[in-house]
């Protein structure tokens, strides 16, 4: 008699499932339709495909985790913020990471539980949407891009709004989708990203109508009295900052730094003061805000 692990049962079963469907068919390697690399460092994760990047942070958790494990996660995030609404495709994921790389390929390993455990969560993902994954190894000094992803810092944007006063918020107002968040701090299950992210349903709210979204919206500026609203059209939202001014024609500039600047002076504040405080952002968060700030403009104006 031989003793079979409840893995290799479970790897039997399946076969017996699946075998009339892959029988006679090639199981080479096909061209494939989406090339995604993906990189880990300590502090995150990062991704680039078709000049679209990426990025998150590790939790507490993670950061426990072996290197190794935090290359096939990275991958496992890359694939699922770009590959997540493919199907009966081939997708190529390029990582700097040997281990990484067996263990896509293989579905399967022997030297880590935990690298195992997940690399057959990838398989069962790819699966389920038809998607042939295969994995190839990409020298360090040409994943620059994934790289500088993973190692990218998170600003006051990236800030959660505490479970406690989202709780108090959701007993006022029906939520069912979280419309500015990322998967390290959507507080619906259900959430929308700037960039691609895994686990969003859509990407970047700002490019599309919110009308029939119970959706919940959180900004972070300056620390002040916290105030609740209902919004538009059943979107209720939560904002710390400095009070709504009533909207005139010359807030409608395309520049998001010239209507900060004019807050600022209306408090009367220094211009010294006022100039420290916007040199303070980031030349890559005035890029982001750009976009978004431009869109967000022309929906007012509308």
């Amino acid at each position: 008699k031989v003793s079979l692990s409840e893995g290799a049962i479970v790897d039997l079963r399946w076969w017996v499932v699946h075998l009339p469907c892959v029988n006679d068919k090639s199981l080479a390697t096909a061209e494939p339709s989406l090339t995604i690399c993906s990189d880990a460092s300590l502090l995150g994760w990062g991704t680039a495909c078709n000049n679209i990047t990426a990025n998150g942070p590790w939790s507490s958790a993670d950061n426990k985790r072996h290197i190794n494990e935090l290359e096939l996660q990275a991958a496992f995030n890359a694939l699922q913020a770009f590959a997540h609404s493919i199907k009966n495709t081939a997708v190529l994921i390029m990582m700097d990471n040997t281990t990484a790389v067996t263990y896509v390929n293989k579905a399967v390993g022997t030297r880590s539980k935990e690298m195992c455990k997940l690399a057959i969560e990838m398989a069962s993902w790819c699966e389920a949407r038809g998607i042939l994954l295969q994995a190839t190894y990409l020298p360090g000094s040409l994943n620059s891009i994934a790289d500088t992803e993973s190692r990218r810092s998170h600003d006051a944007s990236d800030w959660q709004l505490a479970k406690t006063a989202f709780r108090a918020i959701s007993m006022n107002w029906a939520i069912s989708i979280d419309l500015f968040a990322a998967s390290w701090n959507a507080q619906t299950p259900e959430f929308v990203s700037w960039f691609p992210q895994p686990g969003a349903s859509l990407n970047d709210a700002l490019s599309f109508s919110w009308v029939g979204f119970l959706g919940f919206r959180f900004f972070w500026s300056w620390p002040r009295q916290p105030q609740a609203s209902s919004g538009h059209r059943g979107t209720c939202y939560y904002h710390f900052g400095l009070p709504t001014p009533t909207l005139h024609e010359a807030d409608f500039t395309s520049d998001r730094l010239e209507v900060v600047k004019r807050r600022f002076e209306g408090k009367n504040l220094p211009e010294p003061v006022i100039k420290l405080l916007l040199a303070a952002n980031r030349k890559t968060t005035l890029i982001a805000y750009k976009f978004a700030w431009r869109s967000w403009r022309n929906w007012c104006m509308g």
